[in-house]
């Protein structure tokens, strides 16, 4: 959904005179933006964590490096996440949101007088667009000459309505009737433009309205289309007569380029990109007496300055900040370990929660029962033996293993297995065994969960009818 951020809006200066500038008045559309001004840009904001998947759009700004893109102070905010859009047709193109690793503002920025309004935003990664060149103080003479311009904006038009496609309009030099109606006290021709064209039947200026600050005003120097100035601030209704005021940017140029240096440092001390988790944190651990309990604090991006841990369950270690808890009272019926892995960056905090049940291995209550087959009683080939296993505690799944011994006493070393399964039929192959020595058939029942696994053994002495050499 298309909203306007209101946080960037607020009322700057004098309610009657002024507010930060917002789009493009009584201008005209520019349908094939993503080609013809594939740099102007469509900054778009997120509060918190939370509204990550729907930012709201913001302000306008310039492509004027491959990495950097030029706004107003104002539009940028001490706290939240930001996303530009570039190459786009539309306001809601398909165009990718990029992510803005850190953002400056002039550090002489003030909101009460609305001077010094000049910021910039460095993306996540460089892009194949376009840029833009934009004046410097060295091109002060020859911006002194120009009268006329043309501004672009994402915002409003005159009836509020946001932007489908990107707005532009043609304004002419205003400095005389901005004096005249802003007066010294707000208006300083020295470090702003002031530009507009006057509709003299309709009795409004073309220029800025609702959701253009930030915006490029552009002029050609030396016969080279630059931007010559950010859109700042205008009147606080849209279709009064009066021009709208953008940054100068010949003045700020060098402010720019220190800009430039702090916002690139900033980008690895103080990144704005929302934190990301790459794996999830796990607990894991040894749930026996006198074993220990992790929780590993999973994976993080690069721009994590801390992470931490913190145990919410069981009773026991509430509150415990160590990433190892020692395991007290083993349960046979499951303990659930749950730790709070937060990690924090300048800009953002997110906390994710991991949890596992351990149980203690499981308790034999008695040894199995093999039924259908009895000590020393005769047997048939195809008769079949079941065995039946006794645990308690908590039992994820139990295994029956089969094996032909020489002793009453099952020996894994010596037994030969015969077969899986709860249940056994008797075949030729144990019968001739058994008649050869390994007479004794042993059931080993396994019950596990996830701390390990208990075994419990019963055994069968065979016995077998004599079968003489003609009934073989």
């Amino acid at each position: 959904m298309r909203r306007i951020f209101a946080g960037a809006l607020a009322v700057i200066l004098s309610a009657v005179i002024a507010t930060p500038t917002l789009a493009v008045v009584s201008g005209s559309e520019v349908i094939d933006a993503a080609t013809s001004k594939p740099w102007v840009a469509s900054i778009w904001f997120a509060e918190n964590e939370d509204s990550l998947t729907d930012p709201q759009y913001l302000c306008t700004g310039s492509l004027i490096q491959q990495d950097i893109v030029l706004t107003a102070a104002h539009c940028i905010l001490d706290t939240g996440f930001y996303f530009v859009r570039l190459q786009s047709d539309t306001l809601s193109s398909s165009s990718p949101m990029i992510q803005v690793s850190s953002t400056w503002k002039n550090p002489r920025y003030t909101s009460t007088k609305f001077v010094n309004d000049i910021g910039l935003l460095m993306l996540a990664k460089p892009v194949l667009v376009p840029t833009m060149p934009y004046v410097k103080a060295t091109q002060s003479a020859a911006l002194s000459k120009v009268k006329n311009f043309e501004i672009y904006g994402w915002g409003s038009n005159q009836d509020e309505q946001l932007a489908t496609y990107l707005r532009k309009a043609k304004l002419s030099l205003q400095t005389t009737a901005a004096k005249k109606i802003y007066g010294s006290k707000y208006f300083n021709a020295t470090t702003m433009i002031a530009a507009g064209t006057y509709i003299k039947n309709e009795r409004i200026y073309s220029g800025g309205c609702r959701g253009d600050s930030g915006g490029p005003l552009v002029a050609k120097i030396n016969g080279i289309e630059t931007i010559v100035g950010v859109t700042s601030w205008g009147s606080r209704n849209c279709n009064l007569s009066r021009p709208t005021v953008f940054t100068k940017l010949s003045y700020y140029s060098k402010d720019v380029e220190l800009g430039l240096a702090t916002v690139r440092k900033s980008a690895v001390s103080s990144n704005r990109i929302p934190i990301e988790n790459i794996s999830p944190p796990r607990v894991s651990g040894s749930y026996l007496a006198g074993g220990v309990v992790t929780c590993d604090t999973g994976t993080w991006s690069s721009n994590v300055t801390s992470v931490t841990v913190r145990w919410t369950s069981p009773y026991e270690v509430y509150g415990s900040t160590n990433k190892t808890i020692a395991v007290r009272n083993p349960s046979l019926y499951g303990t659930t370990y749950t730790c709070v892995v937060t990690a924090k960056s300048a800009y953002s905090s997110v906390s994710v929660t991991a949890a596992s049940t351990f149980y203690a291995p499981p308790v034999v209550s008695s040894a199995p029962l093999i039924l259908g087959l009895y000590n020393g009683v005769q047997t048939a080939i195809g008769t079949q033996g079941r065995c039946s296993s006794y645990f308690y505690g908590t039992i994820t799944s139990t295994t029956y293993e089969w094996f032909l011994s020489s002793t009453a006493n099952y020996v894994a070393a010596t037994a030969q297995s015969v077969g899986s399964g709860a249940s056994l039929t008797i075949t030729e192959d144990i019968r001739v065994r058994a008649t050869s020595g390994e007479n004794y058939l042993h059931c080993v029942a396994t019950a596990a969960n996830s701390s390990g696994s208990t075994s419990s053994s019963s055994s069968v002495a065979l016995a077998f009818a004599f079968v003489s050499n003609s009934e073989r």
